[in-house]
């Protein structure tokens, strides 16, 4: 299996994972043009993903999903929550439904998804099985509850997402109630949770 992280952050978050013939992104954060940009740079050709999962309907997690979907012709897969709350446009797309701890086949991969702690509708991660091979990506989440660390455990790749210090996030330049929001248990886990 290979995973490649084309994005993290509140710049736009995606994760290409691969194994044989399948292709897919976890999440479409990034706009489509700088996906296909950074897809080309690890030689993947984008018209040739099988299917975007989103872990939820933040812009930093979507911002490209619905050109992406319609220009290449890739279905998204979404929670029915997350999907109520995003974009119109992304409404519009080709999806299909997902839900914590139901599996999904797209090709030689089996992904499922599994709800985390965050300040979303219905927001999940995703374990993906290929063969013998397991990986976890774990993008937002506020902290490591047992449930997910049992999802975690034994996995061969794991992509998980820690995007702040906390000493730099209180001395800075952001308003108050955005650093709380960062620092709760449903906001982003800080460098030193990990």
């Amino acid at each position: 299996m290979r995973v490649c992280v084309l994005g993290s952050g509140s710049g736009g978050n995606s994760t290409y994972v691969e194994h044989g013939p399948t292709r897919l992104l976890i999440d479409a954060g990034l706009s489509a043009k700088e996906i296909v940009e950074r897809l080309a740079l690890i030689h993947v050709d984008a018209s040739s993903l099988d299917g975007i999962f989103i872990s939820h309907e933040h812009q930093d997690h979507i911002a490209g999903a619905d050109v992406l979907s319609r220009k290449f012709k890739i279905p998204i897969f979404i929670s029915p929550h997350a999907l109520q709350h995003s974009s119109v446009s992304l409404q519009e797309a080709t999806h299909y439904p997902i839900a914590a701890d139901v599996p999904v086949q797209l090709g030689f991969v089996t992904v499922t998804p599994f709800s985390v702690p965050h300040d979303s509708i219905d927001p999940l991660a995703f374990s993906l099985r290929a063969g013998a091979a397991r990986a976890c990506v774990v993008s937002d989440i506020g902290f490591l509850p047992e449930s997910v660390k049992e999802r975690m455990r034994g996995a061969d790749i794991l992509v998980i997402e820690s995007n702040h210090d906390l000493e730099m996030l209180r001395t800075g330049p952001y308003p108050w109630h955005l650093k709380q929001r960062v620092m709760s248990n449903y906001g982003h886990l800080s460098n030193e949770a990990i």
